[in-house]
């Protein structure tokens, strides 16, 4: 997004990042109802398509035409041993490692709502919209093939802890489907987040969040594993998945809005109304020497 402001001729770059502390920087009323408009239809249609997602998912398989397919063996063949085994009865299914894994394993659920918020705020409808539809893509197209080939998770297989179960306070795992594993939407999911972010412009300060967002993604391939609700091979079909739909949208022209996109801004109200998100600009003048 490019913040036109007055004289002064736009830069694509971003200051602070943190969403949280920009609602609550906000220094007028009618800075805050700005922030408001923009993000509760931002989350509206997020949480819509999650939705759509979760209902379709828990259904889908009941509309497999085969029994869930049992990975055991490739995992077996490929490491001698199933890694979930391994890494339970290497550091144990409870304590503090087993808490520290569950609490990772929620962040899927979170960190994702944040983003949302600081796309929709620092960039606006445009990029926020072509970030929903890369989500919308990897998790529907990942139904499509529950509904089609459902698999078997690794607690179903072996002589492991559902530590996500166990960890849970009504002992309940929250999945309707346990059966939709191949691929992990939780790695699949981070990874689409991080490569969209990585293809914004290199001067947008947005982009530095791409490598984070790609060490979560594998931290959530260990937390997964660990946990018993996917094997390797999931996790790498995972990886596969938000590649193969990131660059199918990418070919399209689906991924990024337009770099010359310009929201308008009345003059003086963009560093106090975006707050720490408020693009910087420069005088023209200097930004004409600049180029």
């Amino acid at each position: 997004m490019r913040v036109r402001q007055g004289n002064d001729r736009p830069r694509s770059s971003l200051s602070i990042l943190q969403f949280p502390w920009l609602l609550a920087g906000r220094r007028n009323w009618k800075g805050l109802a700005r922030s408001l408009a923009i993000c509760i239809p931002a989350y509206a249609l997020f949480f819509s398509v999650n939705i759509a997602h979760g209902t379709f998912r828990s259904f889908a398989d009941n509309m497999a035409p085969f029994k869930p397919v049992d990975i055991s063996r490739l995992d077996t063949a490929l490491f001698g041993q199933m890694p979930s085994v391994w890494m339970q009865d290497l550091v144990g299914a409870t304590g503090l490692f087993a808490e520290a894994a569950f609490l990772y394993w929620t962040t899927f659920f979170w960190i994702p709502t944040i983003l949302i918020g600081v796309v929709a705020i620092g960039r606006g409808r445009s990029f926020l919209l072509r970030l929903i539809l890369l989500h919308a893509a990897v998790v529907f197209t990942a139904d499509v093939l529950y509904a089609i080939v459902p698999s078997r998770p690794p607690w179903m297989d072996a002589d492991l802890v559902r530590i996500v179960a166990a960890q849970s306070q009504d002992g309940v795992h929250l999945d309707r489907n346990p059966f939709a594993a191949l691929p992990s939407l939780h790695v699949a999911v981070p990874l689409a987040f991080a490569l969209w972010f990585w293809g914004l412009e290199k001067t947008d300060a947005l982009r530095r969040l791409a490598p984070a967002l790609a060490l979560w993604s594998v931290g959530m391939a260990w937390s997964v594993i660990y946990t018993g609700e996917h094997y390797v091979v999931d996790v790498i079909a995972g990886y596969a998945w938000a590649v193969l739909v990131f660059a199918i949208l990418a070919r399209l022209g689906l991924v990024h809005a337009r770099r010359h996109d310009v929201v308008e801004v009345a003059p003086g109200a963009a560093p106090a109304d975006l707050g720490m998100l408020a693009p910087r600009t420069i005088p023209a003048a200097a930004s004409d020497q600049a180029a």
